[in-house]
């Protein structure tokens, strides 16, 4: 071999050891980057025990759901409006308050899921929930005598439940209409009284067909509570 080739070898051959360890052999690809999956929003993970039911109703239409999947929208300020008067002595009222009642920690305030939510009989003559097309969350303040709907958007949404954080921070677990091809999306509103700030949370889509497994299994919960409500409980406000 001429000297110069050989010597062209050689440099070739110290750059390949110096470079990579060796010039026949092929660098192995490693496996692929895990994708980070997105954190839980604070506000939402604060909150996942008392959200722990309404997850599991909705996993019946979204078995996959996580709390990650939901996407965040706000804090925007609120307002509320249409406040009318609130007669706590009213019978209807009274037996209203214990059947959907859900109290703030000092009972001065309380949520009234669905005012257009009522019980009647269904297949067979056991109980059942009946859905009225419109579906209006109620907020009631004890100590002002004074009420205001806080949602009124027809057949286009609706609010299955709601809890109290704390004296003046609540939250509505619903569902709205997400387009035309009939898909539903859950929403969690979590409003601040103190601030008048609302900030609300939007799950993935499912089908209307699967939306319907957790409207029974929400239906089905809210049933129990309420026969356990007027087996023992005793009216706030009375």
């Amino acid at each position: 071999m001429p000297r110069i080739v050989r010597a062209a070898f050689g440099l070739v051959l110290v750059a390949c050891v110096a470079a990579s360890g060796g010039c026949g052999r092929r660098e192995q690809p490693g496996p692929p980057p895990t994708r980070a999956h997105a954190e839980v929003d604070t506000l939402v993970a604060t909150n996942a025990a008392p959200l722990a039911e309404w997850v599991s109703w909705w996993r019946l239409a979204a078995p996959e759901f996580e709390l990650n999947q939901l996407e965040k929208s706000g804090p925007a300020p609120f307002t509320l409006l249409d406040i009318v008067s609130y007669n706590p002595r009213d019978p209807r009222e009274r037996e209203r308050r214990l059947r959907y009642g859900i109290f703030a920690p000092d009972s001065t305030r309380f949520l009234d899921p669905d005012v257009y939510r009522a019980v009647g009989i269904g297949p067979g003559g056991a109980p059942a929930i009946e859905h009225d097309a419109n579906s209006a969350p109620r907020l009631v303040d004890l100590a002002t005598r004074s009420a205001t709907r806080l949602l009124d958007c027809g057949s286009a949404c609706g609010n299955s439940d709601a809890f109290w954080i704390d004296r003046l921070r609540f939250v509505l677990m619903g569902w709205s209409d997400a387009d035309t091809l009939g898909n539903i999306r859950a929403e969690l509103r979590f409003y601040d009284l103190g601030d008048g700030m609302l900030t609300t949370f939007y799950s993935p889509l499912v089908s209307r067909d699967a939306f319907a497994h957790y409207l029974a299994a929400s239906d089905s919960a809210i049933l129990l509570r309420e026969a356990a409500r007027i087996r023992g409980a005793t009216p706030h406000g009375t």
